[in-house]
């Protein structure tokens, strides 16, 4: 059969019963933009509720409490982790002016809004050498501070669990560097970081835990990736919510493969083409039959 001979053919099938043609190509028409528009809003629903985790709960995929040093290493140099940030805290003064060093890696993953005090300086600059702090704005007032002043304190660090003293810190001097804004939702809070240097000295010094953070390379599985790097550092089963690890619940709902809307964007689209599918088989069933 020549070209010429299937092109009329084909103009035959196709105009034999207008009709349905005309439903059939609707119809199509009908089907390609509901799929478009649902698979667009649930992109956009997903990515609303990956910035609202963001916002609220950081952007790291999986935190770590109470590990050590070493572990933390371990974390960072696991080839599937994108990055890492550690915190340590150095006990309280008298006052109950809470000191500690978290590094940019922590202050990178932290929540836009709950920890953007964190963020950034709003005046000088992060802690560099050993004997440099930053404080937070609130305790600058109540203590008539400036950039350049030194201030004198004795720092305790207890266990938080059973309360007893792991070491303690007695005329700790400290030159301000620089000023944070007031922790979020706690303006009374008083807060002080140091530097690297200051921080890893006492770690070798005197030991204590420290909290991590990590953020994966690969998103869509980031459940699967926590129990690979559990495993890596030697925790044994497979939960995601212990003492020591917390799987940050939000961000992966928001963005994992097998999160709860990307289940039900799967479903509306396998209902979607179902739907065609009967649909033109009825319309085609009907032409022959």
């Amino acid at each position: 059969m020549d070209r010429k001979k299937v092109l009329l053919v084909v103009k035959g099938y196709f105009w034999k019963d207008k009709k349905n043609t005309i439903l059939t190509v609707i119809f199509l028409c009908f089907i390609t933009i509901s799929l478009l528009v649902g698979n667009q809003l649930f992109e956009n629903v997903q990515m609303a509720n990956r910035l609202n985790a963001e916002a609220l709960e950081g952007k790291h995929h999986v935190a770590y409490y109470s590990i050590t040093k070493e572990q933390y290493e371990q974390i960072k140099a696991y080839p599937a982790v994108l990055e890492a940030g550690i915190s340590f805290s150095l006990g309280q003064s008298e006052d109950g002016t809470a000191f500690g060093y978290i590094d940019e890696g922590f202050r990178n993953l932290g929540a836009v809004v709950a920890d953007k005090n964190i963020k950034q300086v709003i005046e000088g600059h992060w802690a560099e050498t050993e004997h440099e702090v930053v404080l937070s704005n609130n305790y600058m007032k109540k203590n008539s501070l400036k950039l350049g002043d030194q201030i004198l304190v004795d720092l305790t660090s207890t266990d938080s669990d059973t309360g007893d003293i792991l070491f303690q810190l007695p005329n700790l001097s400290l030159t301000v560097c620089g000023v944070i804004d007031n922790d979020t939702g706690f303006t009374d809070r008083k807060i002080g970081y140091v530097s690297k240097e200051f921080a890893y000295r006492i770690m070798e010094e005197y030991g204590g835990n420290v909290n991590v953070v990590a953020r994966f390379k690969d998103q869509n599985n980031i459940t699967g990736e926590i129990q690979n790097l559990n495993a890596y550092l030697g925790y044994e089963g497979d939960k995601l919510e212990t003492p020591e690890v917390r799987k940050n619940f939000m961000i992966a709902d928001a963005v994992e493969d097998n999160g709860n809307l990307r289940k039900q964007q799967k479903v509306m689209n396998i209902m979607i083409w179902l739907v065609c599918v009967m649909v033109l088989y009825n319309i085609f069933y009907n032409r022959f039959f």
